[in-house]
Formats: structure tokens, sequence, C-alpha cells
């Protein structure tokens, strides 16, 4: 089930956070892109224990109680950065 969406402006206009990379704690995960004009889109979902685990470039996958979520970041068209979420009652 589709949980959050956010989706950042076009890398080549995000300031920098003033951080080498050398300071940056090692459980960060990088994700590259071939263009700096592109934004960068990161989805969390929720799936289910026995989903398959596509994980790979990109994608991981997190143990939440019983299920599971999946963390994506991937590049998408530049655009605006927008946030949204799903509700399911």
């Amino acid at each position: 089930m589709p949980w959050i969406r956010a989706i950042t402006a076009p890398l080549d206009t995000l300031r920098s956070a003033g951080l080498s990379w050398k300071q940056l704690p090692v459980d960060d995960l990088g994700v590259v892109t071939e263009r700096e004009s592109d934004s960068m889109q990161l989805a969390i979902d929720f799936i289910g224990p026995d989903e398959l685990n596509e994980a790979g470039v990109g994608v991981w996958h997190v143990p939440w109680g019983k299920n599971k979520l999946r963390i994506s970041c991937t590049p998408c068209p530049p655009q605006i950065a927008t946030l949204g979420w799903f509700h399911s009652y």
C-alpha cells in the first residue's frame, strides 16, 4: 500500500548541506543520478511479509512489525518539490 511520496526540486538547484563526504554518517545511503537537472523521488510503501524482496540499487526493505516497509529513491524528471501521503481507513 503506498504511503509517502516526496520529490525534490531539480538537484542542481539545491544548496549544499555544508558537510564534506567524510563527515556523513556511515548509515546514509547514497543514490546516483545521471543528470543533475533531475529531481529525486523518495517513496515509502507498506508491503506484506510474503511480498518478494526486489531490493537493489535505490530500493531497501525494513521490517515493520509483521509487515515490511519498502523504501525507494529514484531519479525522476525535473519538477517542483512536493510531499504527498495516502490515507486508508
